[in-house]
């Protein structure tokens, strides 16, 4: 009897051992599973900054060249930087496009691999309308036609990708305990309210 109660007792201790183990090391690897996702959002983040400083610059370009085919005060534009702008917009398109084919590979998570599509068909967007620039002649209002669309896709492109962002931070962030998954949800609506909301009832949003 005295050998069954020890017989017991181990496979209860060891039972508990494995249930309190595999609770860590299951959070360990939804962790390192989702670290690559984690990565590459990142990288979206950040080719889509570069590629909207690279947009800013080819729009102020088209300004001044919309300006001196009106007659009116501008800067002169180089064939030079008008060239350097046009192969920076040009590397960071292409900056982009990998760090969302990346994402295609590495992204698995329903929510945020529909929030990466998104962001992607404005990215095309984006794409397509930077390549027909050279297609007609250049008239001011065309030009400012132009800069104005592929502007709205970057501004597009860029809110797809806090969208991104916002669902990589619900599935993607470190594994957490229940209860500082908790205070983190309290905390936001507490920033949601104290900030956002007197934020929307200035603008009118």
């Amino acid at each position: 009897m005295t050998i069954l109660n020890v017989i017991c007792a181990g496979i209860a201790g060891s039972g508990l051992t494995y249930g309190l183990t595999w609770v860590r090391e299951r959070r360990r690897t939804n962790d390192a599973y989702r670290a690559p996702q984690r990565v590459v959002i990142g990288d979206i983040v950040a080719a889509t900054h570069e590629l909207t400083l690279r947009v800013y610059a080819f729009r102020d370009v088209n300004e001044e060249l919309a300006k001196e085919s009106e007659g009116k005060e501008f800067r002169k534009i180089s064939d030079a930087e008008l060239d350097e702008v046009s192969d920076q917009t040009n590397r960071a398109l292409l900056d982009v496009g990998r760090a969302f084919h990346v994402g295609r590979l590495t992204i698995v998570d329903a929510e945020c691999y529909e929030a990466m599509g998104e962001a992607f068909n404005n990215f095309a967007k984006l794409q397509t309308a930077l390549q027909g620039v050279g297609e007609v002649t250049p008239t001011a209002d065309n030009m400012r036609e132009k800069t104005a669309s592929v502007v709205s896709f970057t501004e597009g492109l860029n809110r797809d990708v806090v969208a991104l962002v916002e669902a990589g931070q619900k599935h993607l962030s470190p594994v957490q305990t229940w209860r500082n998954k908790r205070r983190r949800e309290e905390v936001r609506k507490r920033l949601e309210a104290t900030y956002f909301e007197p934020l929307q009832k200035l603008t009118g949003d």
